[in-house]
């Protein structure tokens, strides 16, 4: 699963719109946003093993990668691992959205004591209050693939995704599978929520003393949450509507007698 191009053109114009903006209905509180990578290559007198992570320091746009490679040959003997996390993801007055996955891949040739592991991480979590009473959208996804060859295992896949509301401990939903599209609205009071996502693959596998091996993993994570919020009419403006509304009750009234 490819993270979107035009995500990080959103996420820029809405956080260019929430610097510019003293009124934002959504206040991040805390946050762990990061991307974790590890690999390991093994042929026989040779081990080649490489790690990587990156994380948020801010509630600032989050556009990171990492992709270890390792790499060990001996010979006619090779083995090739490499993890991958990575994640874009963003913080504005009236949406939060993210897009996170995490990967695996292995080559083995065969033979005797050759070996790889890889594993990657995306995780997204992110507690924040709205200020107003607000409508609001969410929409999203999560999608696993896997392939092996050569009668490798298949890589271990999972991901996640919470909302929930922190005030009253409540979980205002939760998806249930590794594959699967979302989408719910409604309306949230004035409070403190939470929004939670994680994408994890790991592959670890000997090769085979005949065949070739290959394993490849995705996990993935795709959200979009927005609000909007709900316009109440001040009183001022409620005691006109009815003076209005009395009037040409009134008015009708009238008419009617003169007739």
């Amino acid at each position: 699963m490819e993270l979107s191009r035009n995500l990080m053109c959103v996420l820029g114009s809405a956080l260019a719109a929430s610097i510019c903006s003293a009124n934002g209905e959504i206040l991040p509180f805390s946050q762990t946003r990061s991307v974790a990578a590890d690999s390991k290559a093994v042929v026989p007198q040779m081990v080649d093993q490489q790690f990587g992570l990156e994380t948020s320091l801010d509630f600032s746009l989050f556009d990171k990668e990492v992709a270890p490679l390792s790499l060990a040959i001996n010979r006619t003997l090779v083995s090739i691992a490499q993890g991958v996390g990575k994640q874009v993801s963003g913080i504005a007055d009236f949406g939060i959205a993210g897009q996170g996955e995490a990967s695996v891949s292995l080559t083995l040739v065969p033979g005797a004591g050759i070996s790889g592991e890889a594993s990657g991480q995306s995780l997204f979590d992110v507690v924040f209050t709205i200020t107003k009473l607000s409508n609001f959208t969410l929409t999203g996804s999560l999608d696993t693939q896997s392939i092996t060859t050569g009668g490798a295992a298949l890589p271990t896949l999972s991901n996640s995704f919470l909302f929930e509301d922190v005030d009253n401990s409540l979980t205002l939903f939760q998806a249930l599978t590794d594959d699967e599209a979302f989408g719910i609205s409604g309306t949230l009071p004035p409070g403190t929520y939470r929004i939670s996502a994680g994408a994890d693959a790991d592959a670890s596998q000997a090769a085979s003393l005949t065949l070739s091996r290959t394993v490849n993993g995705i996990s993935a994570f795709d959200f979009d949450f927005r609000i909007a919020t709900v316009q109440i009419p001040e009183a001022g403006t409620m005691g006109a509507a009815a003076a209005i509304l009395g009037l040409c009750g009134w008015t009708l009234v009238n008419r009617r007698r003169r007739a």
